[in-house]
């Protein structure tokens, strides 16, 4: 009960049975080539398509990591700024106790001036380190507050008072706005 197109017969060659079997043969090789065909073409797409989503992917990740260091340096400078505004703090209210004391020679005025120096020491280590990290006008108001606080120092050391402004009033002003600026755009 198979089905076998039967070739031969009798009379000779059944020439339309090989035909359509030939036709049958070329079918399938057409069938099977486009297949083919249509495969690749798939494969290729999806490459494609693979290719694409990995690339937003790689960006997107890039872009997240680039935001995530731009918040981590932010919060580093607002420490560092931080640091240095508080022992510009520090800094003052020492400067002013050298000042009250009545006594040039007694020990309490040495104490004092110890810690003027401290301060001062502390606070040149934090505009140094600020420096690194912060840009140049935010370093120059760093440095602008810095040296005025100096002078102040040195004024009382000559005269034994203070009649110079705070720095509180104008370089401490620009110095804050400066910095604002930079957290702001960074």
């Amino acid at each position: 009960m198979s089905t076998i197109v039967e070739v031969v017969s009798g009379d000779g060659a059944d020439w339309a049975a090989i035909a359509a079997a030939g036709a049958t043969v070329v079918a399938a090789i057409g069938g099977i080539w486009g297949t083919a065909r249509q495969a690749r073409r798939g494969r290729e797409a999806a490459t494609d398509d693979l290719k694409k989503s990995l690339a937003a992917a790689t960006e997107d990740l890039r872009l997240g990591i680039n935001a995530e260091n731009a918040r981590i340096r932010r919060g580093e400078k607002r420490q560092i700024y931080a640091r240095f505004l508080a022992t510009v703090n520090i800094m003052i209210p020492a400067i002013g106790e050298v000042a009250v004391v009545v006594d040039k020679a007694s020990k309490q005025l040495l104490a004092r001036h110890r810690d003027v120096v401290q301060a001062r020491f502390d606070m040149l280590t934090a505009l140094m380190e600020l420096e690194l990290v912060a840009p140049d006008e935010v370093a120059r108001h760093a440095k602008s507050v810095a040296s005025k606080l100096g002078s102040m120092y040195d004024e009382i050391l000559e005269h034994g008072d203070l009649s110079s402004e705070s720095p509180q009033e104008g370089p401490h002003k620009k110095l804050l706005n400066a910095m604002r600026a930079d957290l702001e755009g960074t």
